[in-house]
């Protein structure tokens, strides 16, 4: 699985890197949507524009670029796993390394079935502690930048920033883990936070929808939204790819 997550934000990088190439939007906007397609949507483009000093805008075209593609995947990725016959790991797998924000790979996963869905949590779990190393390498690009215009003045980084690099959900989601490791909980219990988690995701997805900017898209124009869906594309087949290599 750590091979098909590197693939990933390799081919999704180097994709939005590439296309920016022919479509020429605004760096920090298609480094946004690299990095967003790469690790976990809002949250990565969240923790990484401030570093790269992208603007408000350009954060919310590349957000909204993501939303996007989560919306496509909750109808592609299950006629992609009937076409390839995946079992309930193959496509927990591939909901999980593909699709952009947690919410959507949650519905996505857990649709299909809870094994899947199980899989695919902790996929994309472990895909977005990519953002620490990738955030880190971003962080130093920038400073190597500075240092050849500002007299090699740079930026330092101390432990507290690098723990402020996490994302809450995976500190609580790792908190989770250990506490249900350590107390026992009983079927009705373990039931009724399912049911709960259930109609919190569909919430999520209400959310996500409401947060689709469409003025904002038009603004920027179509090319953001084609090269993240170049990006998007390329990250799906080669997951696809890697899937049919290593599990069948």
């Amino acid at each position: 699985m750590l091979i098909i997550l590197t693939a990933v934000i390799v081919t999704a990088l180097s994709v939005s890197y590439l296309a920016n190439k022919i479509f020429n939007v605004e760096p920090k906007l298609s480094t946004l949507i690299g990095i967003g397609t790469s690790i976990c949507g809002g949250s990565a483009i969240t923790a990484t524009a401030p570093i790269i000093e992208a603007d408000d805008n350009e954060m919310a075209v590349s957000i909204t670029t993501m939303l996007i593609y989560s919306m496509v995947a909750l109808f592609v990725l299950p006629l992609v796993g009937e076409m390839f016959g995946f079992t309930d790991q193959m496509y927990g797998i591939l909901a999980g390394a593909s699709v952009n924000d947690t919410a959507s790979v949650v519905a996505t996963s857990f649709e299909w079935s809870d094994e899947a869905g199980a899989i695919a949590t902790v996929t994309k779990l472990t895909r977005t502690l990519y953002l620490v190393p990738v955030t880190i390498g971003v962080i130093v690009m920038r400073i190597k930048n500075e240092a050849t215009t500002t007299n090699n003045q740079s930026m330092k980084l101390d432990g507290r920033q690098l723990l402020q690099l996490v994302p809450l959900f995976v500190v609580l989601f790792v908190g989770a883990v250990i506490f249900a490791t350590i107390v026992p909980l009983s079927d009705s219990v373990t039931g009724l936070i399912s049911r709960v988690s259930k109609l919190l995701m569909t919430l999520a997805l209400v959310s996500i929808g409401f947060g689709v900017h469409i003025e904002q898209i038009k603004k920027a124009g179509i090319k953001p939204v084609i090269i993240g869906g170049v990006t998007w594309t390329s990250v799906l087949i080669v997951v696809v790819l890697l899937i049919e290599l290593f599990y069948t």
